[in-house]
């Protein structure tokens, strides 16, 4: 399929999306070119201008709050959209920021806070840098968890396997154990455990070149980005209080 054929199928869909009067919330990732994407989470820059296109021409782009103001007060927001981004990636200042300034879009941003800065980075992508962009692996991997030990064999068609059994291991974990956990994959695939600069949430520093009050704003996404259904009502809690009172 041609560039030009898959951005037209993208613009399409898009509009499909769009045929409703009722608001929207757009959630979106990363605005990248990826070579490496398991969970399709990501959009490329060319691909998100067509959209902001599409939105600027066909519908009333605001910020979400004022969306949320507005349905707090019972008015109706016929064809209004709000744009947001979760995790707070680096490429939403290097690709995302630029475009969405060009067609005057203004989005909101959910940030994990112990995520901002940390040369890490998430740990969903570590797991994709083992997996999917590490040449050489070696022959095998052993798997221990809740008291059992499971070897797998690493070879080309197992690999995607090993990462979701990783991955839904590791998602439920608390953060000491998931991080002991992770480090010694990271150790065994004998890679750097610092994320590339691209792969991690955005810095303090970057957060606030980033940041245009009323345009371009944040939101609470949890503390360490657990899985809150697996957690006490307690812990819930605190992992949501958390997130929105760090002073940042």
């Amino acid at each position: 399929m041609s560039t030009r054929s898959a951005l037209g199928g993208t613009a399409r869909t898009v509009r499909r999306l769009l045929g409703t009067e009722r608001p929207l919330i757009l959630m979106y990732h990363r605005i990248a070119d990826l070579d490496h994407d398991p969970w399709e989470l990501a959009v490329s820059p060319a691909r998100f201008a067509i959209q902001l296109e599409i939105l600027r021409a066909k519908r009333d782009v605001v910020p979400l709050s004022r969306l949320v103001e507005r349905l707090e007060r019972g008015q109706s927001a016929p064809r209004a959209v709000a744009i947001t981004f979760d995790d707070g990636y680096v490429d939403l200042l290097d690709n995302a920021k630029p475009l969405m300034a060009r067609y005057t879009c203004p989005a909101t941003v959910f940030l994990p806070p112990a995520f901002v800065g940390h040369p890490g980075g998430f740990w969903w992508d570590t797991l994709t840098r083992i997996f999917s962009a590490t040449p050489d692996l070696p022959a095998q991997l052993t798997l221990d968890h809740a008291g059992r030990s499971t070897a797998r064999e690493m070879r080309a068609d197992t690999r995607r396997t090993v990462h979701d059994e990783i991955w839904a291991v590791l998602k439920f974990m608390g953060d000491a154990e998931q991080a002991g956990h992770l480090a010694t994959t990271v150790t065994w695939a004998g890679i750097p455990a610092d994320a590339p600069a691209s792969d991690r949430c955005m810095t303090e520093e970057q957060l606030r070149n980033f940041s245009q009050p009323g345009v371009f704003d944040f939101g609470a996404h949890t503390m360490n980005h657990p899985s809150l259904p697996q957690l006490s009502a307690s812990e819930q809690a605190e992992e949501i209080s958390r997130s929105r009172n760090v002073d940042r």
